[in-house]
This record gives structure tokens, C-alpha cells and sequence, in this order.
């Protein structure tokens, strides 16, 4: 059981990067007046997975 929650703070970990990163990327777009609107769909797909692994991992986390 605690293999599979460290699996899940890792890929939260590697999402939240992946996030992060594309905020950025949208901003520089952004100022570049280029079409943003994949890279937001994108993101909130990953802000989606985000939330939803952070629920998991807080679930584990209270039966450990």
C-alpha cells in the first residue's frame, strides 16, 4: 500500500511540474499574441488529474 501512495506523490509531483511549466508557456504566448487556447485545455486537464490525485493521496495519506 505504500508503494502505490509514494507512486501517487510522485506523479502528483511530476504533474504539478508539467502544470507549472505551461502556465509559463501560456504566458509567454500570451505576450507573443499567440493562440493559447490548447495550452489552457491542456491545463486544466492536468489541474483536473492534480486535484483529483491530491484527494487520493490525502485519502491514503489518513489511512496510513
Amino acid at each position: 500500500m505504500e508503494m502505490a501512495f509514494a507512486k501517487k506523490l510522485n506523479r502528483l509531483e511530476r504533474l504539478k511540474k508539467v502544470h507549472r511549466h505551461l502556465d509559463k508557456e501560456i504566458q509567454k504566448d500570451y505576450n507573443r499574441l499567440q493562440d493559447v487556447s490548447a495550452q489552457k485545455i491542456e491545463k486544466l486537464k492536468l489541474k483536473d488529474q492534480i486535484v483529483k490525485l491530491e484527494k487520493e493521496v490525502e485519502k491514503d495519506g489518513k489511512l496510513l
